[in-house]
This record gives structure tokens, C-alpha cells and sequence, in this order.
């Protein structure tokens, strides 16, 4: 197998990686949370962002994913959005779910603003 390269982390190839998510509402909570993966062997960050407070402003969301890049420097930054029929999410979460059109929207503006590593599509939506 190829491995895949992102930053310093070679996927297919090695240890087992560690993803560790980031799950906070606030930029705030987000950026400080992000600041102490140094501190731990995290091998990429999966950045949650349909538990995040802005997730419905995309500018908001393009801003803070560059905000985590220059936090995390080296560390690949995974953009991840779970929908409802994915699970994990309470009834409130349910309810402000994305139409499957602004899921795409959303994730094509981060794709395109090159503030992700990777992203992770659901190939159901």
C-alpha cells in the first residue's frame, strides 16, 4: 500500500495513528482545547464541526478551521461534520441539522479554502 502523506503523518504506514477529536461549541473552547494536543501523541485532529456554535456561518467556520491550522502547525486537521442519521447528536442537535444541500456547500467552502488537511464526507448524504 501507497502511504498517504498530510504534513508529517504518514497514513498506511507505521503505528497506528491517533485521531482525537475535537468536540467544543465555542472558537474559544476550540482553540484552547487545540493548544494542548502538543502535549499528547495525537497523530490528527478531527475537528467536529456540526457541535460547533458556528456552524451555520461559513466564514466563521473557514476562519476558525485557519485558526486551528496556526495552533496545531504540524498536526493534520481532519474536518469532520455528523449528520443526524449518522447518530451521536441530541434531539436539539437533530433539529438544527443541515439540509443535505448546505452539508455540501459547506464542505466545498472549506475544501475549497484549503484550511483542512482532509475532510471526511458522508457518502449517504
Amino acid at each position: 500500500m501507497i502511504p498517504v502523506v498530510v504534513k508529517n503523518c504518514k497514513i498506511g504506514e507505521g503505528k497506528t495513528k491517533i485521531i482525537v477529536p475535537i468536540v467544543a461549541a465555542s472558537r474559544e473552547a476550540i482553540l484552547a482545547e487545540a493548544s494542548t494536543f502538543h502535549s499528547i501523541p495525537v497523530d490528527v485532529v478531527a475537528w467536529r464541526i456540526d457541535l460547533y456554535e458556528g456552524v451555520r456561518d461559513t466564514a466563521a467556520v473557514i476562519e476558525t478551521a485557519g485558526m486551528l491550522q496556526d495552533v496545531l502547525r504540524d498536526i493534520p486537521l481532519l474536518v469532520t461534520y455528523r449528520s443526524a442519521v449518522e447518530g451521536g447528536k441530541t434531539q436539539e442537535e437533530i433539529d438544527n441539522d443541515l439540509s443535505p444541500e448546505a452539508y455540501g456547500d459547506l464542505l466545498q467552502a472549506v475544501c475549497e479554502s484549503g484550511k483542512a488537511d482532509l475532510v471526511d464526507v458522508e457518502i449517504f448524504i
